[in-house]
């Protein structure tokens, strides 16, 4: 539904003739500049190693809730949305591009079985500094406890917003449920 609203709204602007060839043509191109708020972005995270513009969020779920059920959803929702697999490169003319990384291996999405975690306890272990050139730009890591399922993410936003992780986790939830995920259209690359 957001996907055709979106759609519509962009098909409404002057200037816009056709998003099916913008579309088409974003699908036929690996590297791209980055928009104004990118490079913000990257250039102040340039300039420490302090974690800036991470998106950490803990997710608590019943122990009813399988990991590895979990850990697929996961895989299965970021391969419809390969927007998430970008790296932001230098390219050979010394600009910062965004790459396009469609059949890129995610880094593994790690389950440990422990007694019990906090949140206070996953902040402490798990928000980390995430380098951003030439590197994933999203953690997951799955806790499993028994008595839940905790899900711990990380995505710079270099690559996402609030609204877009909302839309990444529907898929997430749909991929557990076991149902199929269309590939994402529209997405940073368009």
């Amino acid at each position: 539904f957001r996907r055709v609203l979106f759609r519509s709204k962009i098909e409404s602007q002057e200037g816009i003739d056709n998003i099916d060839e913008i579309i088409i043509k974003s699908q036929t191109m690996d590297m791209f500049p980055l928009t104004a708020n990118q490079l913000g972005i990257y250039y102040e995270c340039m300039q420490t190693d302090k974690i800036k513009y991470n998106l950490p969020s803990v997710i608590r779920f019943g122990s009813d809730i399988d990991p590895f059920k979990l850990k697929q959803a996961i895989i299965d929702a970021i391969e419809a949305h390969p927007y998430m697999k970008t790296r932001i490169v230098t390219a050979d003319d010394g600009q910062l591009r965004q790459k396009r990384c469609d059949d890129i291996e995610i880094d593994d999405i790690e389950i440990v079985e422990i007694d019990s975690i906090s949140n206070k306890q996953i902040m402490e272990n798990d928000i980390t500094f995430i380098p951003i050139e030439n590197n994933q730009l999203f953690k997951f890591k799955i806790y499993k406890t028994p008595a839940e399922t905790v899900l711990f993410n990380d995505i710079h936003h270099m690559i996402t917003d609030g609204v877009s992780i909302d839309l990444f986790y529907v898929d997430v939830v749909n991929a557990y449920e076991g149902k199929s995920l269309t590939e994402e259209m529209i997405d940073g690359f368009t």
